[in-house]
């Protein structure tokens, strides 16, 4: 949705008031309007605004102001300079507005600090504001400027993998938490069985010591046995072999 204002807006009239600086710079036309300029804010720390279709001029005092001389912002306009911005690698945003439309129409274009610097032009020209001048940027601020993006990137991914991480622990903790909660549940359904069928946890224990000694005590009388049957079979029963034997030859 494009941006109009029939009149000034209170921001563009400050611009006018305090000429060009770091920030804002003006352009009589949209010819001078180049790639260099758009890459020269998105690299800068603050973005900047570019009013095209103003002139500057100095008062009698010296000061710098801007004078609307207007240009045409039709969108045949409107779209070279959208082209122009997506010219540049990668692609800088800015955000187009009209102003003064109902008098003396000209653009204000609105370029933020960029997300993924450094720009370049289509022709490999890396620019960034400076002096209130578009300045060329040498190897090391160049270089300082992509380890920044790199660095930038590389806190982003640190951050997203360390939430990531968090939230991985706080599912594997549930579901830990819910596990010892089941098997907790368990046992304590487990005793409630147990004190169902022996009446209490204090009477399940005593059955199981008195079942020990049961056991113990069976096996003392098991062994017992096997011993008295030794017994017999090693003395009782030779005897009686004995009699039986005799008693068979008596009677023949």
């Amino acid at each position: 949705m494009d941006t109009k204002y029939d009149e000034l807006s209170s921001r563009v009239s400050a611009m006018l008031a305090g000429g060009e600086n770091q920030e804002v710079e003006f352009k009589e036309s949209l010819s001078g309007l180049q790639s260099d300029h758009l890459v020269a804010f998105a690299n800068s720390t603050h973005g900047g605004t570019m009013l095209i279709g103003v002139r500057e001029y100095q008062t009698e005092e010296g000061h710098q102001r801007g004078e609307i001389i207007g240009c045409p912002v039709g969108d045949v306009e409107k779209l070279s300079i959208i082209n122009r911005a997506e010219s540049c690698i990668p692609s800088v945003e800015l955000e187009i507005v009209v102003e003064n439309a109902a008098q003396l129409p000209f653009f204000r274009i609105e370029i933020p600090t960029g997300n993924d610097p450094p720009y370049c032009t289509a022709g490999g020209t890396y620019k960034i504001r400076g002096n209130a001048r578009t300045n060329a940027l040498t190897p090391a601020r160049l270089l300082r400027l992509f380890m920044d993006n790199e660095s930038q990137e590389f806190l982003e991914r640190f951050r997203n993998a360390t939430v990531a991480l968090e939230a991985g622990l706080f599912t594997t903790e549930n579901k830990i938490t819910r596990e010892l909660e089941g098997l907790f549940g368990n046992l304590v359904a487990l005793q409630r069985v147990i004190e169902e069928v022996f009446g209490s946890a204090e009477e399940a224990a005593s059955l199981a010591d008195h079942s020990t000694q049961l056991t113990h005590d069976t096996q003392a009388m098991v062994l017992e046995l096997n011993r008295r049957l030794t017994t017999l079979e090693k003395q009782t029963l030779p005897r009686l072999e004995q009699k039986l034997d005799f008693l068979l030859r008596k009677r023949h």
